[in-house]
């Protein structure tokens, strides 16, 4: 168990769950795959024993019938007192013949076993000697030798009657025999197709609740290790503490981006008070530590929502009621949470490489071409769950056919912070209005406009949102640094220009104007 669990630790979290998806989705297949070739094999076991065992049955109990009629008619046709009753009973006799040998002849398409068949032969050949002996007594009664036909009738007639009669029992109870080894068979074949459903049924529930144990191991006991450790990192102020490091997967990158950031921070606080330049390195650390608490949270939230799930799904496995509704719902809500978690867990990492960039002021971000409007749209996506339960609307309008040769990472950056400054302090205590991106291509240039109708900055402000550590909020969400790391991206990296526009009480405009093929870092004005 320590092997698999070491194993699930190092995967990816967008491997794991839909690895542990698939799972639940090829067993309940293998289940029902073992449950239709059973039902298969009993309907063909059965559609056996309806043509090979009762219809053969029947025919040859009607066989035996019509032979007993015509033993009979044979009988009476001696004792007829005239030439038409001897007629009609000769009518009788041949009828009885013909209905005698089609019903043989049906039961001989039948056969199943040798047995049956040695028996059919024995009986065809006394039916010869039958049919012989019922024509010489049919010949000496129609002569008026009616003492000579009834000794033959009563004697040699009756005795191969007789054995055919015995032959005719015997034929029935193989028949009769086959049909139940038949069924206990299928019986048979019942009870074994059963306990290998009821296995591998128990095997899905055990893997499904140690796949579920797992996953709880390795998401969501690290994201509330994590965050107690902000926890007490931000009680303590100690930023000697790390934390430790266990798997490879997103959860890993983000506890070792938060190692190096709070390594960044303790050098840097070490600078600022030599310079004077930070009074409270203590304020400085709540800001980064609720900044960081709260894609920490989403993603907690989303982890615990996916153990619910996983939790509804085995109460369902365990009470037999698993349908493939509840599987295709479970795929639904486990993405839908993976889509919200990642994203949180990704955006944790850039805010925290964020404020290692106010430290070493540079990035190490890599650069890429790629569509605007793809970019935006993603981004857009990852930001929408935090007004879901608001009326405040995020719109962007950007041709889809606007290309750039730069830093996708660090214009998400931008976007995102700016989405934040716009909901923490434009729409602060406000549930209404609108947030909109547009861009603009003008040559070899592009002008982006991020707007907002909320509550606007004050002439006091304006000029000093750009500066490191300044906010209206800090210990409330406001670090300080998300307007300062905006414009070092665009001015330092990217090599354009930034400006804010606002009107209190109306709206804000930010405005960035910068090149679509970012310059080279060497050619950069730092």
């Amino acid at each position: 168990m320590s092997i698999l669990n070491y194993t699930f630790r190092q995967m990816k979290i967008a491997r794991k769950i839909p690895l542990s998806i698939s799972i639940f989705i090829i067993l309940p297949l293998v289940i029902a795959l073992v449950a239709m070739n059973s039902t298969d094999t009993i309907n063909k076991n059965g559609q056996k024993i309806y043509d090979n065992y009762l219809i053969s049955f029947v025919n040859l109990t009607d066989a035996r019938k019509y032979l007993y009629e015509e033993f009979v008619l044979i009988k009476s046709h001696i004792i007829s007192p005239d030439d038409e009753s001897m007629r009609h009973a000769e009518q009788q006799i041949n009828n009885a013949s013909f209905n005698f040998h089609q019903s043989l002849n049906k039961f001989e398409q039948t056969l199943d076993t040798g047995e049956e068949t040695t028996l059919l032969y024995e009986f065809k050949t006394k039916l010869k000697t039958f049919e012989e002996l019922a024509t010489r007594i049919i010949v000496l009664s129609q002569k008026n030798q009616d003492i000579e036909a009834d000794r033959l009738a009563n004697d040699e007639y009756r005795v191969i009657f007789d054995d055919m009669q015995i032959n005719i029992a015997d034929m029935l109870q193989t028949n009769i025999e086959g049909a139940q080894n038949l069924y206990s068979n299928n019986q048979q074949h019942f009870q074994d197709s059963r306990s290998i459903i009821i296995l591998v049924t128990t095997i899905l529930i055990t893997i499904g609740l140690f796949i579920g144990w797992l996953l709880i191991r390795t998401i969501l006991e690290p994201l509330l290790k994590i965050q107690r450790h902000i926890a007490s990192l931000t009680s303590s102020g100690d930023l000697l503490q790390q934390l430790e490091i266990e798997g490879k997967d997103e959860i890993s990158e983000l506890s070792v981006a938060f190692n190096k950031m709070i390594e960044s921070l303790y050098h840097t606080q070490s600078k600022l008070i030599q310079a004077e330049k930070l009074t409270s390195l203590g304020s400085l650390v709540a800001g980064v530590s609720h900044e960081i608490n709260t894609p920490l949270g989403i993603s907690i939230t989303m982890g615990s929502t996916i153990k619910d799930n996983f939790q509804k799904f085995s109460t369902l496995l365990k009470a037999g009621k698993i349908r493939r509704s509840d599987l295709e719902r479970l795929d639904k809500e486990i993405i839908e949470c993976l889509n919200i978690l990642l994203p949180s867990l990704d955006r944790a990492v850039i805010l925290i490489q964020s404020f290692k960039q106010v430290a070493i002021d540079q990035t190490n971000e890599s650069r890429r071409t790629f569509f605007l409007s793809d970019v935006v749209e993603e981004i857009v996506n990852t930001l929408h769950h935090k007004i879901k339960n608001t009326d405040i609307k995020f719109e962007y309008l950007i041709d889809n056919d606007i290309e750039m040769d730069s830093y996708p990472g660090h214009l998400g950056q931008i976007i995102t912070n700016l989405f934040n400054n716009a909901i923490i302090h434009g729409f602060d205590s406000i549930n209404s209005g609108v947030i909109s991106i547009s861009a603009q291509q003008n040559n070899s240039s592009l002008i982006i406009k991020f707007e907002d109708n909320g509550k606007g900055i004050s002439k006091e402000s304006i000029s000093k949102v750009f500066d490191p550590f300044y906010t209206t909020k800090l210990g409330e969400g406001g670090s300080g640094l998300g307007l300062n790391i905006i414009f070092n991206i665009v001015v330092s990296l990217m090599g354009g220009k930034i400006k804010v526009d606002s009107e209190l009480g109306k709206n804000t405009c930010f405005t960035l104007d910068f090149p679509l093929i970012s310059p080279q870092k060497d050619n950069l004005h730092m």
